[in-house]
């Protein structure tokens, strides 16, 4: 097949010490016999309809001023019947962390959860005493990488509020407290090829911060595999992503159940290297996703 994996233009924004899974990628499909190469999503001159299937990838800029842009890529592949992996609608779907609300309406469980509309004023008290939480988390509905993602405490309100003021009259922005298993225990991720657990791992955030992502210094444990979140996870795959070559289930363990932080069915870091079996396992989900494509 000719494969062709859908990236971004690399700024340097995402500094990191974890492999490069572009790269894992290219040489497992290689190793297959197959044709891939790596193109940068928004580049006009790819000719998208030359490749027999586009695997959305790192695409890590669509958040940043291009998510319209981003949309007319995916209405563009799915207008052409250019097979795509993830499929462009449960893309659109996820690009907008409104559909954690969708996700609540059906009764899984999620972290608790308040979307400011675009130009919608914040009461910080209201939501202080609907969250019975002295410390909030603000960050974008259409965003990724932690940006422009604002921890407030009851304390520093006056503080944020002028920069939130300026953030609200570009997007929607969703509120949520903290939950300080973040801090004490740290973010569960769930890997999932076709449906299928991988494999899992736990990311703990550098002492002091709260931010959980490795190009912040967060730290990436793997714990024995624990069923019993693997089972909850198993929920959001099941209802959302049975059919998608990847997600990823971020989550934490509170009060006895486990509490759905983002379902990441676009672009996640897939934390390959931290599991023999993940790029094999990845691999038969693409085969079992493309088998009935013509060669």
């Amino acid at each position: 097949m000719h494969i062709v994996i859908a990236t971004y233009q690399d700024t340097g924004r995402y500094l990191s010490v974890v492999p490069d899974e572009n790269e894992m990628l290219l040489n497992l499909f290689q190793q297959h016999g197959h044709q891939v190469e790596l193109q940068v999503w928004d580049n006009p001159l790819v000719d998208w309809k030359a490749y027999d299937v586009v695997i959305v990838k790192s695409t890590w800029d669509y958040f940043i001023g291009k998510i319209e842009q981003f949309y007319s890529w995916l209405d563009y592949l799915e207008s052409n019947n250019i097979p795509c992996l993830n499929k462009p609608d449960l893309i659109r779907w996820n690009a907008d962390k409104h559909y954690l609300l969708d996700i609540a309406w059906n009764g899984l469980n999620i972290v608790p959860t308040y979307i400011i509309e675009k130009n919608e004023a914040i009461d910080f008290n209201f939501l202080f005493e609907k969250f019975e939480t002295d410390e909030l988390i603000i960050k974008p509905c259409i965003s990724g990488g932690a940006m422009n993602t604002m921890r407030v405490k009851q304390t520093n309100i006056e503080e944020h509020l002028p920069t939130f003021n300026n953030w609200i009259k570009e997007q929607a922005y969703l509120v949520q407290p903290l939950k300080k298993e973040i801090i004490t225990e740290g973010e569960w991720s769930f890997v999932y090829f076709n449906g299928k657990f991988s494999h899992q791992l736990l990311k703990v955030a550098q002492e002091g911060d709260f931010r959980i992502q490795h190009f912040f210094g967060g730290k990436i444990t793997t714990p024995q595999n624990n069923e019993t979140l693997i089972k909850a996870s198993q929920e959001y795959i099941d209802r959302y992503a049975k059919d998608a070559l990847y997600a990823r289930v971020d989550g934490v363990w509170s009060n006895g159940q486990f509490k759905l932080m983002e379902l990441e069915l676009i672009e996640p870091y897939l934390f390959f290297f931290t599991n023999d079996l993940s790029l094999n396992n990845y691999y038969q989900a693409f085969e079992s996703l493309t088998k009935n494509l013509e060669k």
